[in-house]
């Protein structure tokens, strides 16, 4: 057998090398119980070991890691050792981590929950002989910063690798065997950056004219307005501006510098309506295409110099519609595809892109004719109040959109799931998608299976039950875009009473674990915010009193869980207006009605 009390690391190992040795460590020790000694070759050790990284002795079996991409593993039975290696400088640890998963049964669920079977040996088979490396070369899910302990590990762990304004990732980047990936000014809204230090005089032509014929200078990254990308003068200044970035940004790190550069226009719904516009805007039979052509020609100068650089872009709001002919994007240029309900609810954002109704797939596969495509998606809804994304899951788009972006040649995927205290099953939502960004090709059962026996263990089968209850309902509905949960009416009395059955079972179940029971009770809070918004029978259910107290206190924890850094209020205060605002008074209204009306019917028209 081999001898995983033993870690052998090269003689000289990188960084990398290093934190696989300790994540290695860590995690065998939890695991078996037993000590674990990591050296180095050379050092009086077990000849029978984990070999990692590039040792002489992965060298001797002839196991190179110079011959493999940065993020590809391989998992090597060898004589009585085993050999984990990979691409410089990240590949080892990723083989590392999928060592630990495959053969050791270890989950990252959470970043405060890590699941490891009973204690004990570690059996592994006669023959091992595994290579890999993920499907997209850059993989992230913004769910919200806090600084919780061991939030960094979580995301690394399950191989993450685009951080988005996290301080704390973006300093410990060579401990994990990343590289920085954006160069400055940043990764989002950055046409705001580029020309926040123009003199307030005499660059007037290079802003976006309004429809009322005035040009407007930006103040921040919502506008308002943009640039105008028709103007000579706004190519040659961003142009220079940025080449200004690039050499600040190799003199701060001449080796590991960043490769991709963002034009990003700001978040907002605004364009420039000058007359050389509107013309690009029909020659190319979309107003995408003027930006296009902007970027294009920064980028082609850009180029000359530095030819390891990309340009990204986005095909975002007004610029989503891809041109329908006389443009293509320039070699080093990327469009971020960022698919969103803007032109006459076009998109239902929780069904895959493909679904009927949605033309997304369309709009995705036209760019990637016309451009090397990058993702940055959405698995919730925004606006609306705190109940809007109550009773819905996208799980059945996180894994039909990530086959399509694998199609359509995407090396990069990015996607916002905000809201972790008021959505249904974020832990599921964030673990699922990181599992599908590493291969989007996987069957979605086993993965659902590992997933709920892991995090919920005896209260596995009515959480399953639970989530099976809201994909069967929300199937056959119709759009699930609602800014309110009051539309979905297929929440009906029928699911709330099969919900409680469900929730009593599950808490039952796992009463005297409180990790596990939190897990659970975490889940009742999109059901109740659901439960309270929607209008119905209740005497076959608990009192909505009763729920709202029910509410109010898993929520709260929940609160505390996911958020820190003065969030946590603000989420406090989402909470509090969602009570305050759905009191139901004797009238029969949802909200307090002034004392003139209050004899009088009411209805809610929406």
């Amino acid at each position: 057998a081999v001898n995983l009390s033993n870690i052998v690391l090269p003689v000289q190992p990188t960084a990398a090398e290093q934190t696989a040795a300790r994540e290695l460590e860590i995690h065998l020790k939890r695991l078996t119980g037993k000590n674990i000694v990591v050296g180095r070759e050379g050092e009086n050790l077990s000849a029978s070991a984990i070999y990692l990284g590039n040792t002489e002795f992965a060298r001797a079996a002839g196991i190179r890691c110079t011959g493999f991409d940065r993020d590809a593993w391989l998992i090597r039975r060898h004589q009585d050792s085993l050999i984990i290696a990979g691409g410089l400088p990240v590949g080892t640890l990723y083989g590392v981590y999928e060592f630990l998963e495959k053969f050791c049964k270890i989950l990252w669920l959470d970043q405060y929950y890590t699941y490891y079977p009973e204690k004990g040996s570690v059996e592994l088979p006669g023959k091992i002989d595994e290579t890999g490396k993920p499907v997209f070369a850059y993989r992230g899910i913004f769910t919200t910063f806090n600084d919780a302990p061991g939030r960094i590990e979580f995301l690394v762990r399950n191989r993450e690798n685009l951080f988005f304004e996290d301080r704390e990732a973006l300093a410990n980047l060579h401990k994990w065997g990343l590289l920085p990936v954006f160069g400055s000014p940043g990764s989002q809204d950055t046409l705001y950056q580029y020309i926040r230090h123009w003199p307030q005089s005499g660059f007037e032509e290079c802003y976006s004219l309004n429809k009322n014929g005035i040009r407007q200078r930006p103040t921040g990254t919502a506008g308002p307005g943009q640039v105008c990308f028709s103007s000579p003068e706004a190519r040659k200044k961003f142009t220079a501006q940025l080449k200004n970035f690039i050499i600040a940004d190799r003199k701060n790190s001449p080796v590991d510098y960043p490769r991709i550069y963002c034009i990003i226009q700001n978040d907002i719904d605004d364009r420039c309506e000058c007359r050389d516009c509107l013309a690009r805007a029909e020659k190319y039979g979309a107003y995408s295409g003027v930006l296009l052509e902007f970027v294009n020609e920064i980028a082609s100068e850009i180029a000359l110099e530095y030819p390891d650089i990309m340009i990204q872009t986005d095909a975002y709001m007004n610029t989503e519609i891809p041109p329908e002919h006389g443009i293509q994007a320039a070699g080093n240029v990327r469009v971020r595809f960022s698919p969103l309900s803007w032109e006459k609810n076009r998109y239902d954002m929780m069904r895959p892109l493909n679904a009927a109704g949605n033309r997304q797939a369309k709009d995705c596969e036209a760019w990637s004719r016309l451009a090397r495509i990058h993702i940055w998606d959405y698995w919730v809804l925004f606006g609306g109040t705190a109940g809007n994304n109550a009773g819905v899951i996208p799980a059945e788009a996180i894994i039909e959109n990530h086959k399509l972006y694998k199609k359509c040649g995407a090396d990069y995927v990015f996607s916002e799931c905000e809201y972790p205290d008021r959505v249904c099953f974020h832990p599921l939502r964030v673990w699922l998608g990181y599992k599908i960004k590493l291969n989007p090709e996987q069957e979605i059962e086993p993965l659902l299976n590992q997933f709920f026996s892991a995090y919920y263990r005896e209260a596995a089968a009515p959480m399953f039950q639970l989530y099976t209850l809201i994909m069967d309902k929300q199937k056959n509905a119709g759009s699930l875009n609602a800014l309110d949960v009051d539309a979905r009416t297929y929440l009906d009395l029928d699911f709330f009473i099969q919900a409680e059955r469900l929730f009593a079972a599950a808490e039952k179940a796992v009463a005297g674990n409180p990790e596990l029971l939190c897990h659970v009770t975490n889940e009742r809070v999109p059901v109740d915010i659901a439960r309270i918004r929607r209008i119905g029978s209740h005497e076959k259910l608990p009192e909505i009193d009763t729920v709202k107290r029910r509410l109010r206190q898993n929520w709260t924890r929940s609160i505390k869980r996911w958020y820190s850094g003065g969030r946590e209020q603000r989420n406090f205060a989402v909470m509090e207006n969602f009570f305050t605002s759905s009191q139901k008074m004797a009238s029969g209204a949802k909200y307090p009605l002034p004392g003139i009306v209050s004899g009088s019917p009411v209805f809610d028209i929406t």
